[in-house]
């Protein structure tokens, strides 16, 4: 359920470590200020960042509606997520981040693709 203040419209914020580095940015197509440390975000996508010099995301989570608690550096949502890497891509339902353990779970519906060899994988 949506607030019934005024959304923020094509949004973007940054959360850092305490080394200074970025370690995730959140852009939203629509962002609701629920307290000051939730947002609702419909159209959400969080890069997220190893949080060094090195500004390459590791990879990149989207999700049609989220909720975002900045000051812990999570978010989560009952709606799909979509996170793709590199060489990966997770689908699901009902999911969280919690960047503190760097994990994400995803408890329904889930679906992951490798888009490399897995050589050796059954030995």
């Amino acid at each position: 359920m949506l607030p019934d203040g005024a959304p923020v419209m094509d949004f973007k914020l940054h959360g850092f470590g305490e080394d200074g580095y970025k370690i995730w940015e959140l852009q939203g197509s629509q962002g609701y200020l629920v307290s000051e440390d939730l947002i609702e975000v419909i159209g959400m996508r969080l890069r997220l960042f190893s949080g060094g010099a090195d500004l390459r995301p590791d990879f990149v989570m989207e999700s049609p509606m989220a909720d975002m608690r900045l000051s812990a550096n999570t978010a989560g949502g009952e709606h799909g997520i979509r996170i793709s890497g590199d060489h990966f891509l997770v689908e699901g339902e009902h999911w969280q981040w919690r960047h503190d353990v760097r994990r994400i779970r995803i408890e329904r519906g889930v679906r992951v693709t490798f888009r490399e060899k897995l050589e050796d994988i059954l030995r």
